[in-house]
């Protein structure tokens, strides 16, 4: 790497001065280092896989929200319920406060821990990566 220490760029010109021979340019890249640091996985002369990734992150905490509440139930009152063939005692047609209660607010997080939605872990190579 070479630091630049021009005003900026107008233009960038990459030729090849032999005319016999191929160049094969992979990347080329002018700006900034947006990167954090990355450096793609090698295997080292001993045949381990040598790589140091970042933190995986997800939803911090504070953003990942409440879990899925629910309202109390309340038993209403008709003039169904109140007909004499659902005044039994045994309950046996209408059970009181059978039944889901209503959603108040649902998360759909799946997982959660102190760290938020994730476990902060660092990345790995997985099979198909």
């Amino acid at each position: 790497e070479t630091p630049f220490f021009g005003g900026g760029i107008r233009g960038l010109s990459v030729g090849n001065f032999f005319g016999g021979s191929n160049v094969w340019f992979d990347e080329i890249y002018v700006g900034g280092d947006t990167t954090m640091g990355f450096r793609c996985p090698f295997l080292s002369a001993n045949g381990t896989l040598e790589m140091d990734r970042p933190l995986s992150k997800g939803w911090k905490s504070d953003e990942v929200g409440d879990e899925s509440k629910t309202r109390q139930m309340t038993r209403h009152e008709s003039h169904i319920s109140l007909r004499s063939i659902y005044q039994r005692e045994d309950k046996k047609y209408i059970v009181p406060f059978e039944g889901e209660e209503g959603r108040l607010f649902t998360s759909d997080v799946k997982f959660r821990h102190d760290d938020g939605d994730r476990a902060h872990e660092k990345g790995r190579v997985l099979l198909g990566s």
